[in-house]
């Protein structure tokens, strides 16, 4: 397993375990701010927070968006397939939510043919690409299946 974060204002950065508050040093992979930590041992899915060290020497530990599970479930998607979802307005969108007792916004849009998708506010400086989607769905052809992306912003 591995943790990636693009953070282009970070001089360093760490996984923080929510359980233990142990920091695993992230590894710059791109010059630009991409950086990756690897998990050998870890198999599920663990709670943990993202820290980054700024060029002036101050620090931020924050909740990676990442970090959670996907709301938008596999039933939602089977019923969103067929045509039958009737609330799906309910998770498609830009919704406040509380996840694992964090306030944040939920974000989850269909677009089937998007190259990519980024939420872009003032959390990001208006920066495309800051706040990358996931696909939410397994990928065919490098696509989600349903065309389905999420997001969020803690």
């Amino acid at each position: 397993m591995s943790r990636e974060a693009y953070l282009p204002d970070a001089s360093a950065a760490w996984v923080v375990e929510d359980s233990t508050r142990a920091e695993h040093p992230m590894e710059l992979i791109h010059r630009e701010g991409f950086f990756e930590a690897v998990f050998p041992g870890h198999q599920e899915v663990f709670a943990y927070w993202l820290k980054k060290a700024h060029p002036d020497g101050s620090s931020a530990l924050f909740h990676d968006s990442y970090s959670f599970l996907p709301t938008l479930t596999e039933y939602d998607l089977y019923l969103f397939n067929g045509g039958n979802h009737h609330q799906i307005y309910e998770k498609l969108g830009a919704h406040h939510s509380i996840v694992n007792g964090v306030g944040g916004v939920q974000f989850a849009v269909w677009a089937p043919s998007a190259r990519s998708v980024s939420v872009i506010g003032t959390s990001t400086d208006g920066t495309a690409g800051t706040m990358p989607c996931a696909c939410s769905a397994p990928p065919v052809s490098g696509r989600s299946s349903s065309g389905h992306e999420r997001g969020g912003a803690v």
